[in-house]
């Protein structure tokens, strides 16, 4: 029940928090904030209670070369008020990258978090160097692996090939015991690749996904194609 796990979490062997290292070269803000996050609240223990601060430390390096996808870097405003009237303030994110380099993940990060009283203790334990550097041997933090979260594009029509799923696994035995994510890949039978012949067939495949017409008109978000009245 609920008071033994708050009893257990009290045990400070179990509280325990671990260090870990993460490289954010090349990866896309929105999806390594999430795993930070997880990581910040401690989603990934067994033991995690939304009362109790059970996370661990997070060393990021390289976050000056995070990436976004598309126009972001461009189109995206951070924004900002200095409490005077007339104060809202804002600036292209890639000018406020290239002059904070750290601040962007942090931010993305922060906004994941629970606005409660532990969101201040979780964001101390998050550390973030823009090089490849940082000043925390001491506590030997560990690397984590970083899972995928989206599947590639296999061209195929909606529905048609399963999304990856993310997994718990354990690793370790007495106090090293831990949980880390992965993910499974789908598997493409020889079911799904019938299917896929007879939409290429169809013509019906084409260079992404996501420009696919569903075959019974549906459009992402239950949105049904000009022309089309019923289900």
């Amino acid at each position: 029940n609920m008071s033994s796990l708050l009893t257990a979490l009290r045990n400070p062997v179990i509280k325990q928090p671990r260090w870990w290292v993460v490289d954010a070269q090349g990866q896309r803000v929105g999806r390594l904030a999430t795993q930070i996050a997880t990581l910040l609240q401690g989603k990934h223990k067994p033991i995690y209670a939304p009362s109790v601060d059970c996370g661990d430390f997070v060393v990021v390096v390289n976050s000056s070369d995070v990436v976004f996808t598309g126009k972001k870097w461009d189109k995206k405003l951070v924004r900002w008020h200095t409490r005077f009237p007339g104060g809202l303030k804002q600036i292209p994110a890639k000018n406020y990258h290239k002059e904070f380099p750290d601040r962007i993940l942090r931010r993305a990060v922060l906004g994941m978090l629970p606005p409660n009283k532990l969101k201040y203790e979780r964001e101390t334990r998050l550390k973030i160097f823009s090089g490849p550097d940082h000043t925390h041997h001491a506590q030997s933090p560990v690397p984590f692996a970083l899972h995928r979260t989206v599947p590639e594009d296999l061209h195929a029509p909606w529905g048609l090939v399963p999304e990856y799923r993310v997994n718990f696994r354990k690793e370790g035995e007495g106090e090293s015991e831990h949980w880390v994510m992965e993910t499974t890949e789908p598997r493409v039978t020889k079911a799904i690749k019938k299917r896929l012949r007879q939409f290429k067939n169809d013509g019906l495949l084409g260079n992404a996904s996501s420009q696919q017409p569903h075959p019974e008109g549906f459009q992402r978000g239950g949105v049904l194609r000009p022309g089309v009245t019923k289900y």
